[in-house]
């Protein structure tokens, strides 16, 4: 192996070890190699994978492909475009980089949190777009700051005057649509932490999907959970066996209740959400993310295809 393919892979190795000191102590080091799978051997799910190409992207200065982030699956992979032997493209202006996305007057404004970078960008142009989304039948929607913010301010006011105080959990099971930025940002605008789960494929198995989703339902201590319409007939099945859980409810139901938010200041150190693995290989496994660590984990995704 050459020296500059090892020069890259030490320091790869480095990021790595950080990272997984930051979620599991020191107990998943020992297993970290040129061949380990990044899944299944390092237990980096598809939230904390983001959060590594972000973390490389600063550390070697560069933007890495969006087919990476999405095919690659050891870190021997990752090397061999780092060291630039496939046809990838390697960005190394760092001027293309979302760094501090939040921009009013012409200069940046440094943002550590999704709340603050949201109501920067409120404030400097509401009808600035934020999200497109496409629905089954390739219609375009555009989603603007302030759109955004005002519903998922609803949301919030809703989710508060249910009686949700600052650090509790709500669950979140929706598909990718306006209403999971609304409940996501809602919940972190009234002082909670969401806690995202993927949705069923068929919704007519939705009494039987979170059933058995019901492990992280209780092991996080939710006490709501934000999904569509027919979640609502769960609610007395759920609360038998989750003791936490207040009620089931809905983006539109949550957008009439008129309540007051309190303000309570919220640091970038402070919870910002709680991803889950799958499952797929025993009992689900949370693991807590900051709101710095979700909001980088938030750029990363938002990153323009090329």
């Amino acid at each position: 192996m050459d020296k500059k393919r090892l020069q890259i892979e030490e320091k790869l190795f480095k990021v790595v070890t950080d990272l997984l000191r930051e979620l599991y102590g020191d107990y998943a080091l020992p297993r970290i190699s040129r061949k380990a799978l990044i899944a299944r051997d390092l237990g980096i799910d598809s939230l904390g994978k983001i959060e590594l190409f972000h973390r490389l992207e600063d550390s070697f200065r560069c933007r890495l492909p969006i087919s990476l982030l999405e095919e690659t699956e050891t870190l021997d992979e990752i090397v061999v475009v780092l060291a630039g032997q496939t046809g990838a493209e390697i960005t190394f202006d760092r001027s293309t980089l979302l760094t501090n996305p939040a921009q009013t007057g012409g200069a940046f404004v440094k943002t550590d949190t999704i709340i603050e970078s949201i109501l920067a960008y409120v404030e400097a142009d509401p009808l600035r777009p934020h999200i497109y989304l496409q629905d089954e039948f390739g219609n375009e929607k555009c989603i603007t700051y302030g759109d955004l913010f005002e519903n998922a301010r609803k949301v919030a006011q809703g989710l508060a005057a249910k009686g949700l105080q600052y650090g509790q959990t709500v669950a979140i099971i929706l598909p990718t649509s306006e209403e999971f930025f609304e409940a996501f940002l809602g919940v972190q605008f009234a002082g909670g932490i969401p806690v995202p789960i993927y949705p069923p494929v068929r919704s007519h198995r939705l009494e039987e999907y979170v059933q058995r989703e019901s492990k992280i339902l209780k092991n996080a201590e939710v006490q709501f959970l934000i999904s569509f319409n027919p979640a609502k007939q769960l609610n007395k099945i759920l609360k038998s066996f989750i003791p936490s859980l207040r009620a089931v409810v809905t983006v539109p139901a949550l957008k009439r209740i008129h309540g007051t938010l309190s303000h309570q200041m919220i640091l970038p150190q402070d919870s910002g959400m709680i991803q889950y693995t799958s499952g797929s290989t025993g009992d689900p496994k949370g693991v807590l993310l900051s709101h710095a660590i979700s909001f980088r984990i938030y750029r990363r995704s938002r990153r323009p295809l090329r």
